[in-house]
């Protein structure tokens, strides 16, 4: 028999039951879009070393190896940007503007500029004390906190606020004033109620070493504190950006930051599942837009316009393999209407899928690969060849 096309793969029958031009085993073959078979190119080390989790976009390319986090430049040069990290953990990233958010689920930053910072800043563990001086203070209750100032303009978050009660003609005294370990923290700012206030207002502006701080007065009621209660991100195994607000995934519980804030997260708002989520996409088009998220045995759209309008339609009752997330060209589905738009594509325990703009699922090799997978991978598109390879971790 005269073979002259192969359609690839097929396990949903028995191979005396197959068609011509249908494979039981593929090994080390590539079959192009006419159906020819040939043999797929071999490979060339380019970089030796225990590195994994490669990511690229434009001239960046980042990936970690043992505690760091590195740079590759064209050459396959390497510059560490980061030490510290634990081994082995796999690395999330999620470019946003001119940055890229990171997290391995124990660690989170920031590149930015070329060079990786914290992603947002801890809260200071507390207020300080607070003592009563001689000043120009009506009597009554004065609450305060503090927070920090990156020297990038960032501030941090801040806790419950400290409080005083005073008399007449006082000052306050603070001591005992937090210190970021931070080294991108430029400055403390000290906020302030007015007398039986409830808002606090910036009083003061302190060098980040300063543990005291003498207010004798008050009368600033132009900056009110804005970070109250905000927090960084907890480190995640997966991070991406929907709506002008970062998501980031940390075990079943999806967080997100404040809208175009994307350093600042209220931990007490977040969304949680029945189970460790392993995939977390968005999709943006004028067709729609949603964020598509499986947890557990569940794969669900996510629509709405802000976190307080969520809704959720569950797409199957079956979960995506952690890591196998790649964004696919729009134009390879339908009639051309999606090109210039980002697709995700992934493998599921069920089959390779991908989510469309519409919150449809298409899993595309359930027709003729039934697949059982478990585990976890990683996997690239190729747009010049149209091409999505996965490589899955059992």
């Amino acid at each position: 028999m005269d073979f002259k096309a192969f359609a690839g793969l097929r396990n949903d029958v028995q191979p005396e039951r197959m068609e011509a031009g249908d494979l039981v085993v593929a090994d080390n073959v590539d079959i192009d879009a006419s159906g020819q078979l040939s043999r797929r190119d071999g490979l060339t080390l380019a970089l030796a070393g225990d590195y994994h989790s490669l990511w690229a976009q434009g001239d960046l390319c980042l990936m970690a190896g043992g505690t760091s986090l590195y740079r590759v430049a064209p050459g396959y040069t390497t510059t560490a940007l980061r030490t510290g990290l634990t081994p082995g953990a796999k690395m999330a990233y999620c470019p946003v503007d001119e940055r890229v958010y990171y997290s391995n689920g124990r660690e989170t930053g920031v590149i930015d500029a070329g060079a990786s910072r914290s992603w947002g800043l801890t809260p200071p563990a507390h207020q300080g004390s607070a003592s009563e001086i001689i000043g120009y203070l009506t009597a009554g209750t004065y609450q305060y906190a503090v927070t920090y100032l990156r020297d990038d303009g960032q501030e941090s978050g801040t806790g419950i606020a400290g409080r005083i009660d005073v008399g007449d003609n006082a000052g306050l005294y603070f001591d005992d004033l937090p210190v970021s370990a931070d080294a991108g923290v430029a400055a403390k700012i000290l906020y302030l109620t007015e007398c039986n206030g409830s808002v606090l207002y910036e009083a003061a502006t302190l060098l980040p070493a300063a543990t005291t701080a003498t207010v004798t007065a008050t009368g600033n009621t132009v900056l009110p504190l804005a970070t109250q209660h905000l927090s960084p991100p907890p480190a995640g195994q997966l991070v991406a950006y929907w709506r002008g607000r970062l998501f980031v995934a940390a075990g079943a519980v999806l967080y997100y930051s404040e809208p175009h804030a994307y350093e600042h997260f209220d931990l007490r708002h977040y969304v949680e599942f029945s189970g460790p989520i392993t995939l977390l996409a968005s999709v943006e088009s004028a067709a729609g837009s949603g964020l598509v998220i499986s947890a557990g045995a569940m794969t669900a759209w996510i629509g709405g316009t802000s976190p307080e309008e969520f809704t959720f339609t569950q797409l199957a009752d079956y979960g995506a393999l952690l890591g196998t997330l790649a964004y696919v060209e729009g134009t390879l589905f339908g009639d051309g209407a999606l090109a210039g738009v980002k697709l995700p594509m992934w493998t599921s325990s069920a089959g390779i899928c991908v989510a469309m703009p519409d919150g449809q699922l298409l899993n595309l090799t359930e027709q003729r690969y039934q697949m059982d997978e478990a585990g976890e991978g990683c996997a690239v598109f190729m747009p010049d060849e149209s091409r999505y390879v996965v490589v899955i971790n059992h």
